[in-house]
């Protein structure tokens, strides 16, 4: 996980961070640090270079929204303000082609996630059958085969045989199914991650 945060430009100390924000938004600078084990002075320095790279941001001045102080809050992940075209530009790409070979790794709500794009009606398509085939689950299956939005660019990501990246493995092993909001993407590289013990 290390090596592929670091070619993301953050470390685990950073993706913890970002966890920590999607899952509680509002958190303060001491909440961070005691949450990612590190001093509050470490947390500051690391908050300042998240906030200058606008993953996160903080009001300048108020009162806490749980009402205990002053000290502005880290109100929340940032996630692209407009998506990026680069990345859509992938995925209009991914969805024209029908292609289901381009890898990517993406930071997404503090979660590492990688493998490869297919196009969103492939995506249904197999979510689909693999829904059919259970006994407590097939009745679900109806709901992914409506037909795709085909107007204007791509809003999500529809990745297959991809992994959340937790540590040296992937979960889960064989690889999952997953949909990204582009605009929810906080950093992404092309590739994808594989893992080794070493």
């Amino acid at each position: 996980m290390e090596e592929v945060l670091r070619s993301l430009g953050m470390t685990v100390t950073h993706c913890s961070c970002l966890e920590l924000l999607a899952q509680r938004p509002g958190m303060s600078n001491s909440e961070l640090a005691c949450g990612a084990f590190v001093t509050r002075q470490t947390m500051n320095m690391l908050l300042q270079a998240l906030e200058r790279d606008g993953y996160v941001i903080r009001p300048s001045e108020g009162f806490r929204p749980d009402g205990r102080g002053r000290e502005p809050p880290w109100l929340e992940c940032s996630s692209m303000s407009k998506p990026d075209k680069l990345l859509s530009d992938v995925a209009a790409l991914v969805e024209s082609g029908h292609s289901n070979q381009m890898s990517l790794t993406v930071v997404a709500g503090g979660a590492v996630i990688t493998g490869r794009l297919a196009p969103e009606a492939v995506w249904r398509a197999r979510v689909s059958e693999v829904l059919a085939d259970s006994a407590r689950l097939g009745e679900f299956s109806a709901v992914f085969t409506t037909a795709a939005r085909k107007e204007g660019p791509p809003t999500h990501l529809h990745f297959h045989v991809a992994r959340i990246l937790q540590g040296a493995v992937g979960i889960p092993e064989t690889g999952g199914m997953y949909r990204v909001a582009i605009e929810d993407v906080s950093a992404w590289t092309m590739g994808d991650f594989s893992y080794s013990d070493h």
